[in-house]
């Protein structure tokens, strides 16, 4: 059996167990959650523009997704894909996929952002979407 002295500080470690576990499955929980969120804005903008790719829409077209984009044309792919991290996955997109003669427009949202590549004439070839 535990002293008065030893019971008290017993009480007090176990106490402060049970916040650190409380506080560790909250942060987790938050994290899943935030997490989840930012999949699922990824995946909105993807679910947008796909009727859009698979009608090979123009550009004009994806002013219906109701969010600003940028356009940038396939001469500027090196300085595009360095403002992305050349190494990123959205940087080896852009080299992979933006031809010289094609342009890109990129949707950023808080969290993910879209990438859509138009050939020469500026109708869309290919959309995809990353987490930010």
């Amino acid at each position: 059996m535990l002293s008065g002295r030893e019971a008290i500080e017993w009480d007090q470690v176990r106490g402060a167990l049970v916040f650190l576990l409380v506080t560790v499955l909250a942060v987790v929980s938050w994290a899943f959650a935030e997490g989840r969120r930012w999949r699922r804005e990824r995946d909105v903008l993807c679910a947008a523009a796909a009727p859009l790719v698979a009608s090979r829409a123009n550009s004009k077209a994806f002013v219906t997704i109701g969010q600003a984009f940028y356009e940038y044309r396939g001469t500027a792919a090196r300085d595009v894909a360095q403002e992305f991290g050349s190494d990123s996955d959205k940087g080896t997109s852009i080299r992979s996929n933006l031809k010289t003669d094609g342009s890109l427009l990129v949707f950023p949202g808080s969290n993910a952002v879209m990438l859509v590549y138009l050939d020469h004439g500026g109708l869309a070839e290919k959309a995809e979407c990353f987490l930010q």
